[in-house]
């Protein structure tokens, strides 16, 4: 019920789809982000990443057979029905792209926090839905999806529940 109340809350309070076009990695991903927040004290913390999440990303970072950076290049380019399992669409392929989308929404949100509203919004903008997405998020990121691909990997690894 988290996860579906924050895709309703990004559509109809943060970024309508009409007006934006906020990438369904991220509106997954971030929807599995705050389904696990925890309240504490009336605040809501998103920092501590899920054990059952993080264990799973990691193994399955380990087994890559093909470079990181090509899996979140997959990831970048899916459309919304790769996320959904259908004839057309295996149920691996779609919990990886939930699994990856939860991982670098994670990481963007909380390690390396760059989700920030002028920075987040410029992403977000219709006409940036048109564009190339891997240079879309390259540009949002600030540097290439290999180099960053790396980066996040080794981070997500080294991370502890």
């Amino acid at each position: 019920l988290n996860h579906e109340a924050f895709h309703a809350y990004l559509e109809n309070f943060v970024y309508a789809h009409d007006q934006t076009d906020v990438p369904r990695w991220l509106n997954e991903g971030l929807a599995q982000v705050f389904e696990e927040g925890q309240l504490e004290a009336g605040t809501l913390r998103l920092d501590a990443a899920s054990p059952k999440r993080l264990a799973a990303l990691q193994t399955a970072l380990r087994g890559e057979s093909q470079p990181t950076s090509k899996s979140l290049a997959e990831l970048l380019t899916a459309d919304a029905h790769t996320f959904l399992t259908s004839h057309s669409t295996s149920a691996e392929l779609s919990q990886r792209h939930y699994l990856y989308s939860w991982g670098l929404a994670h990481y963007l949100a909380v390690r390396q926090p760059i989700l920030e509203v002028a920075r987040l919004g410029g992403y977000v903008k219709a006409d940036n839905g048109q564009q190339d997405p891997i240079a879309r998020f390259e540009r949002f990121v600030g540097s290439p999806l290999a180099e960053f691909a790396s980066i996040w990997s080794k981070e997500m690894l080294a991370m502890r529940p």
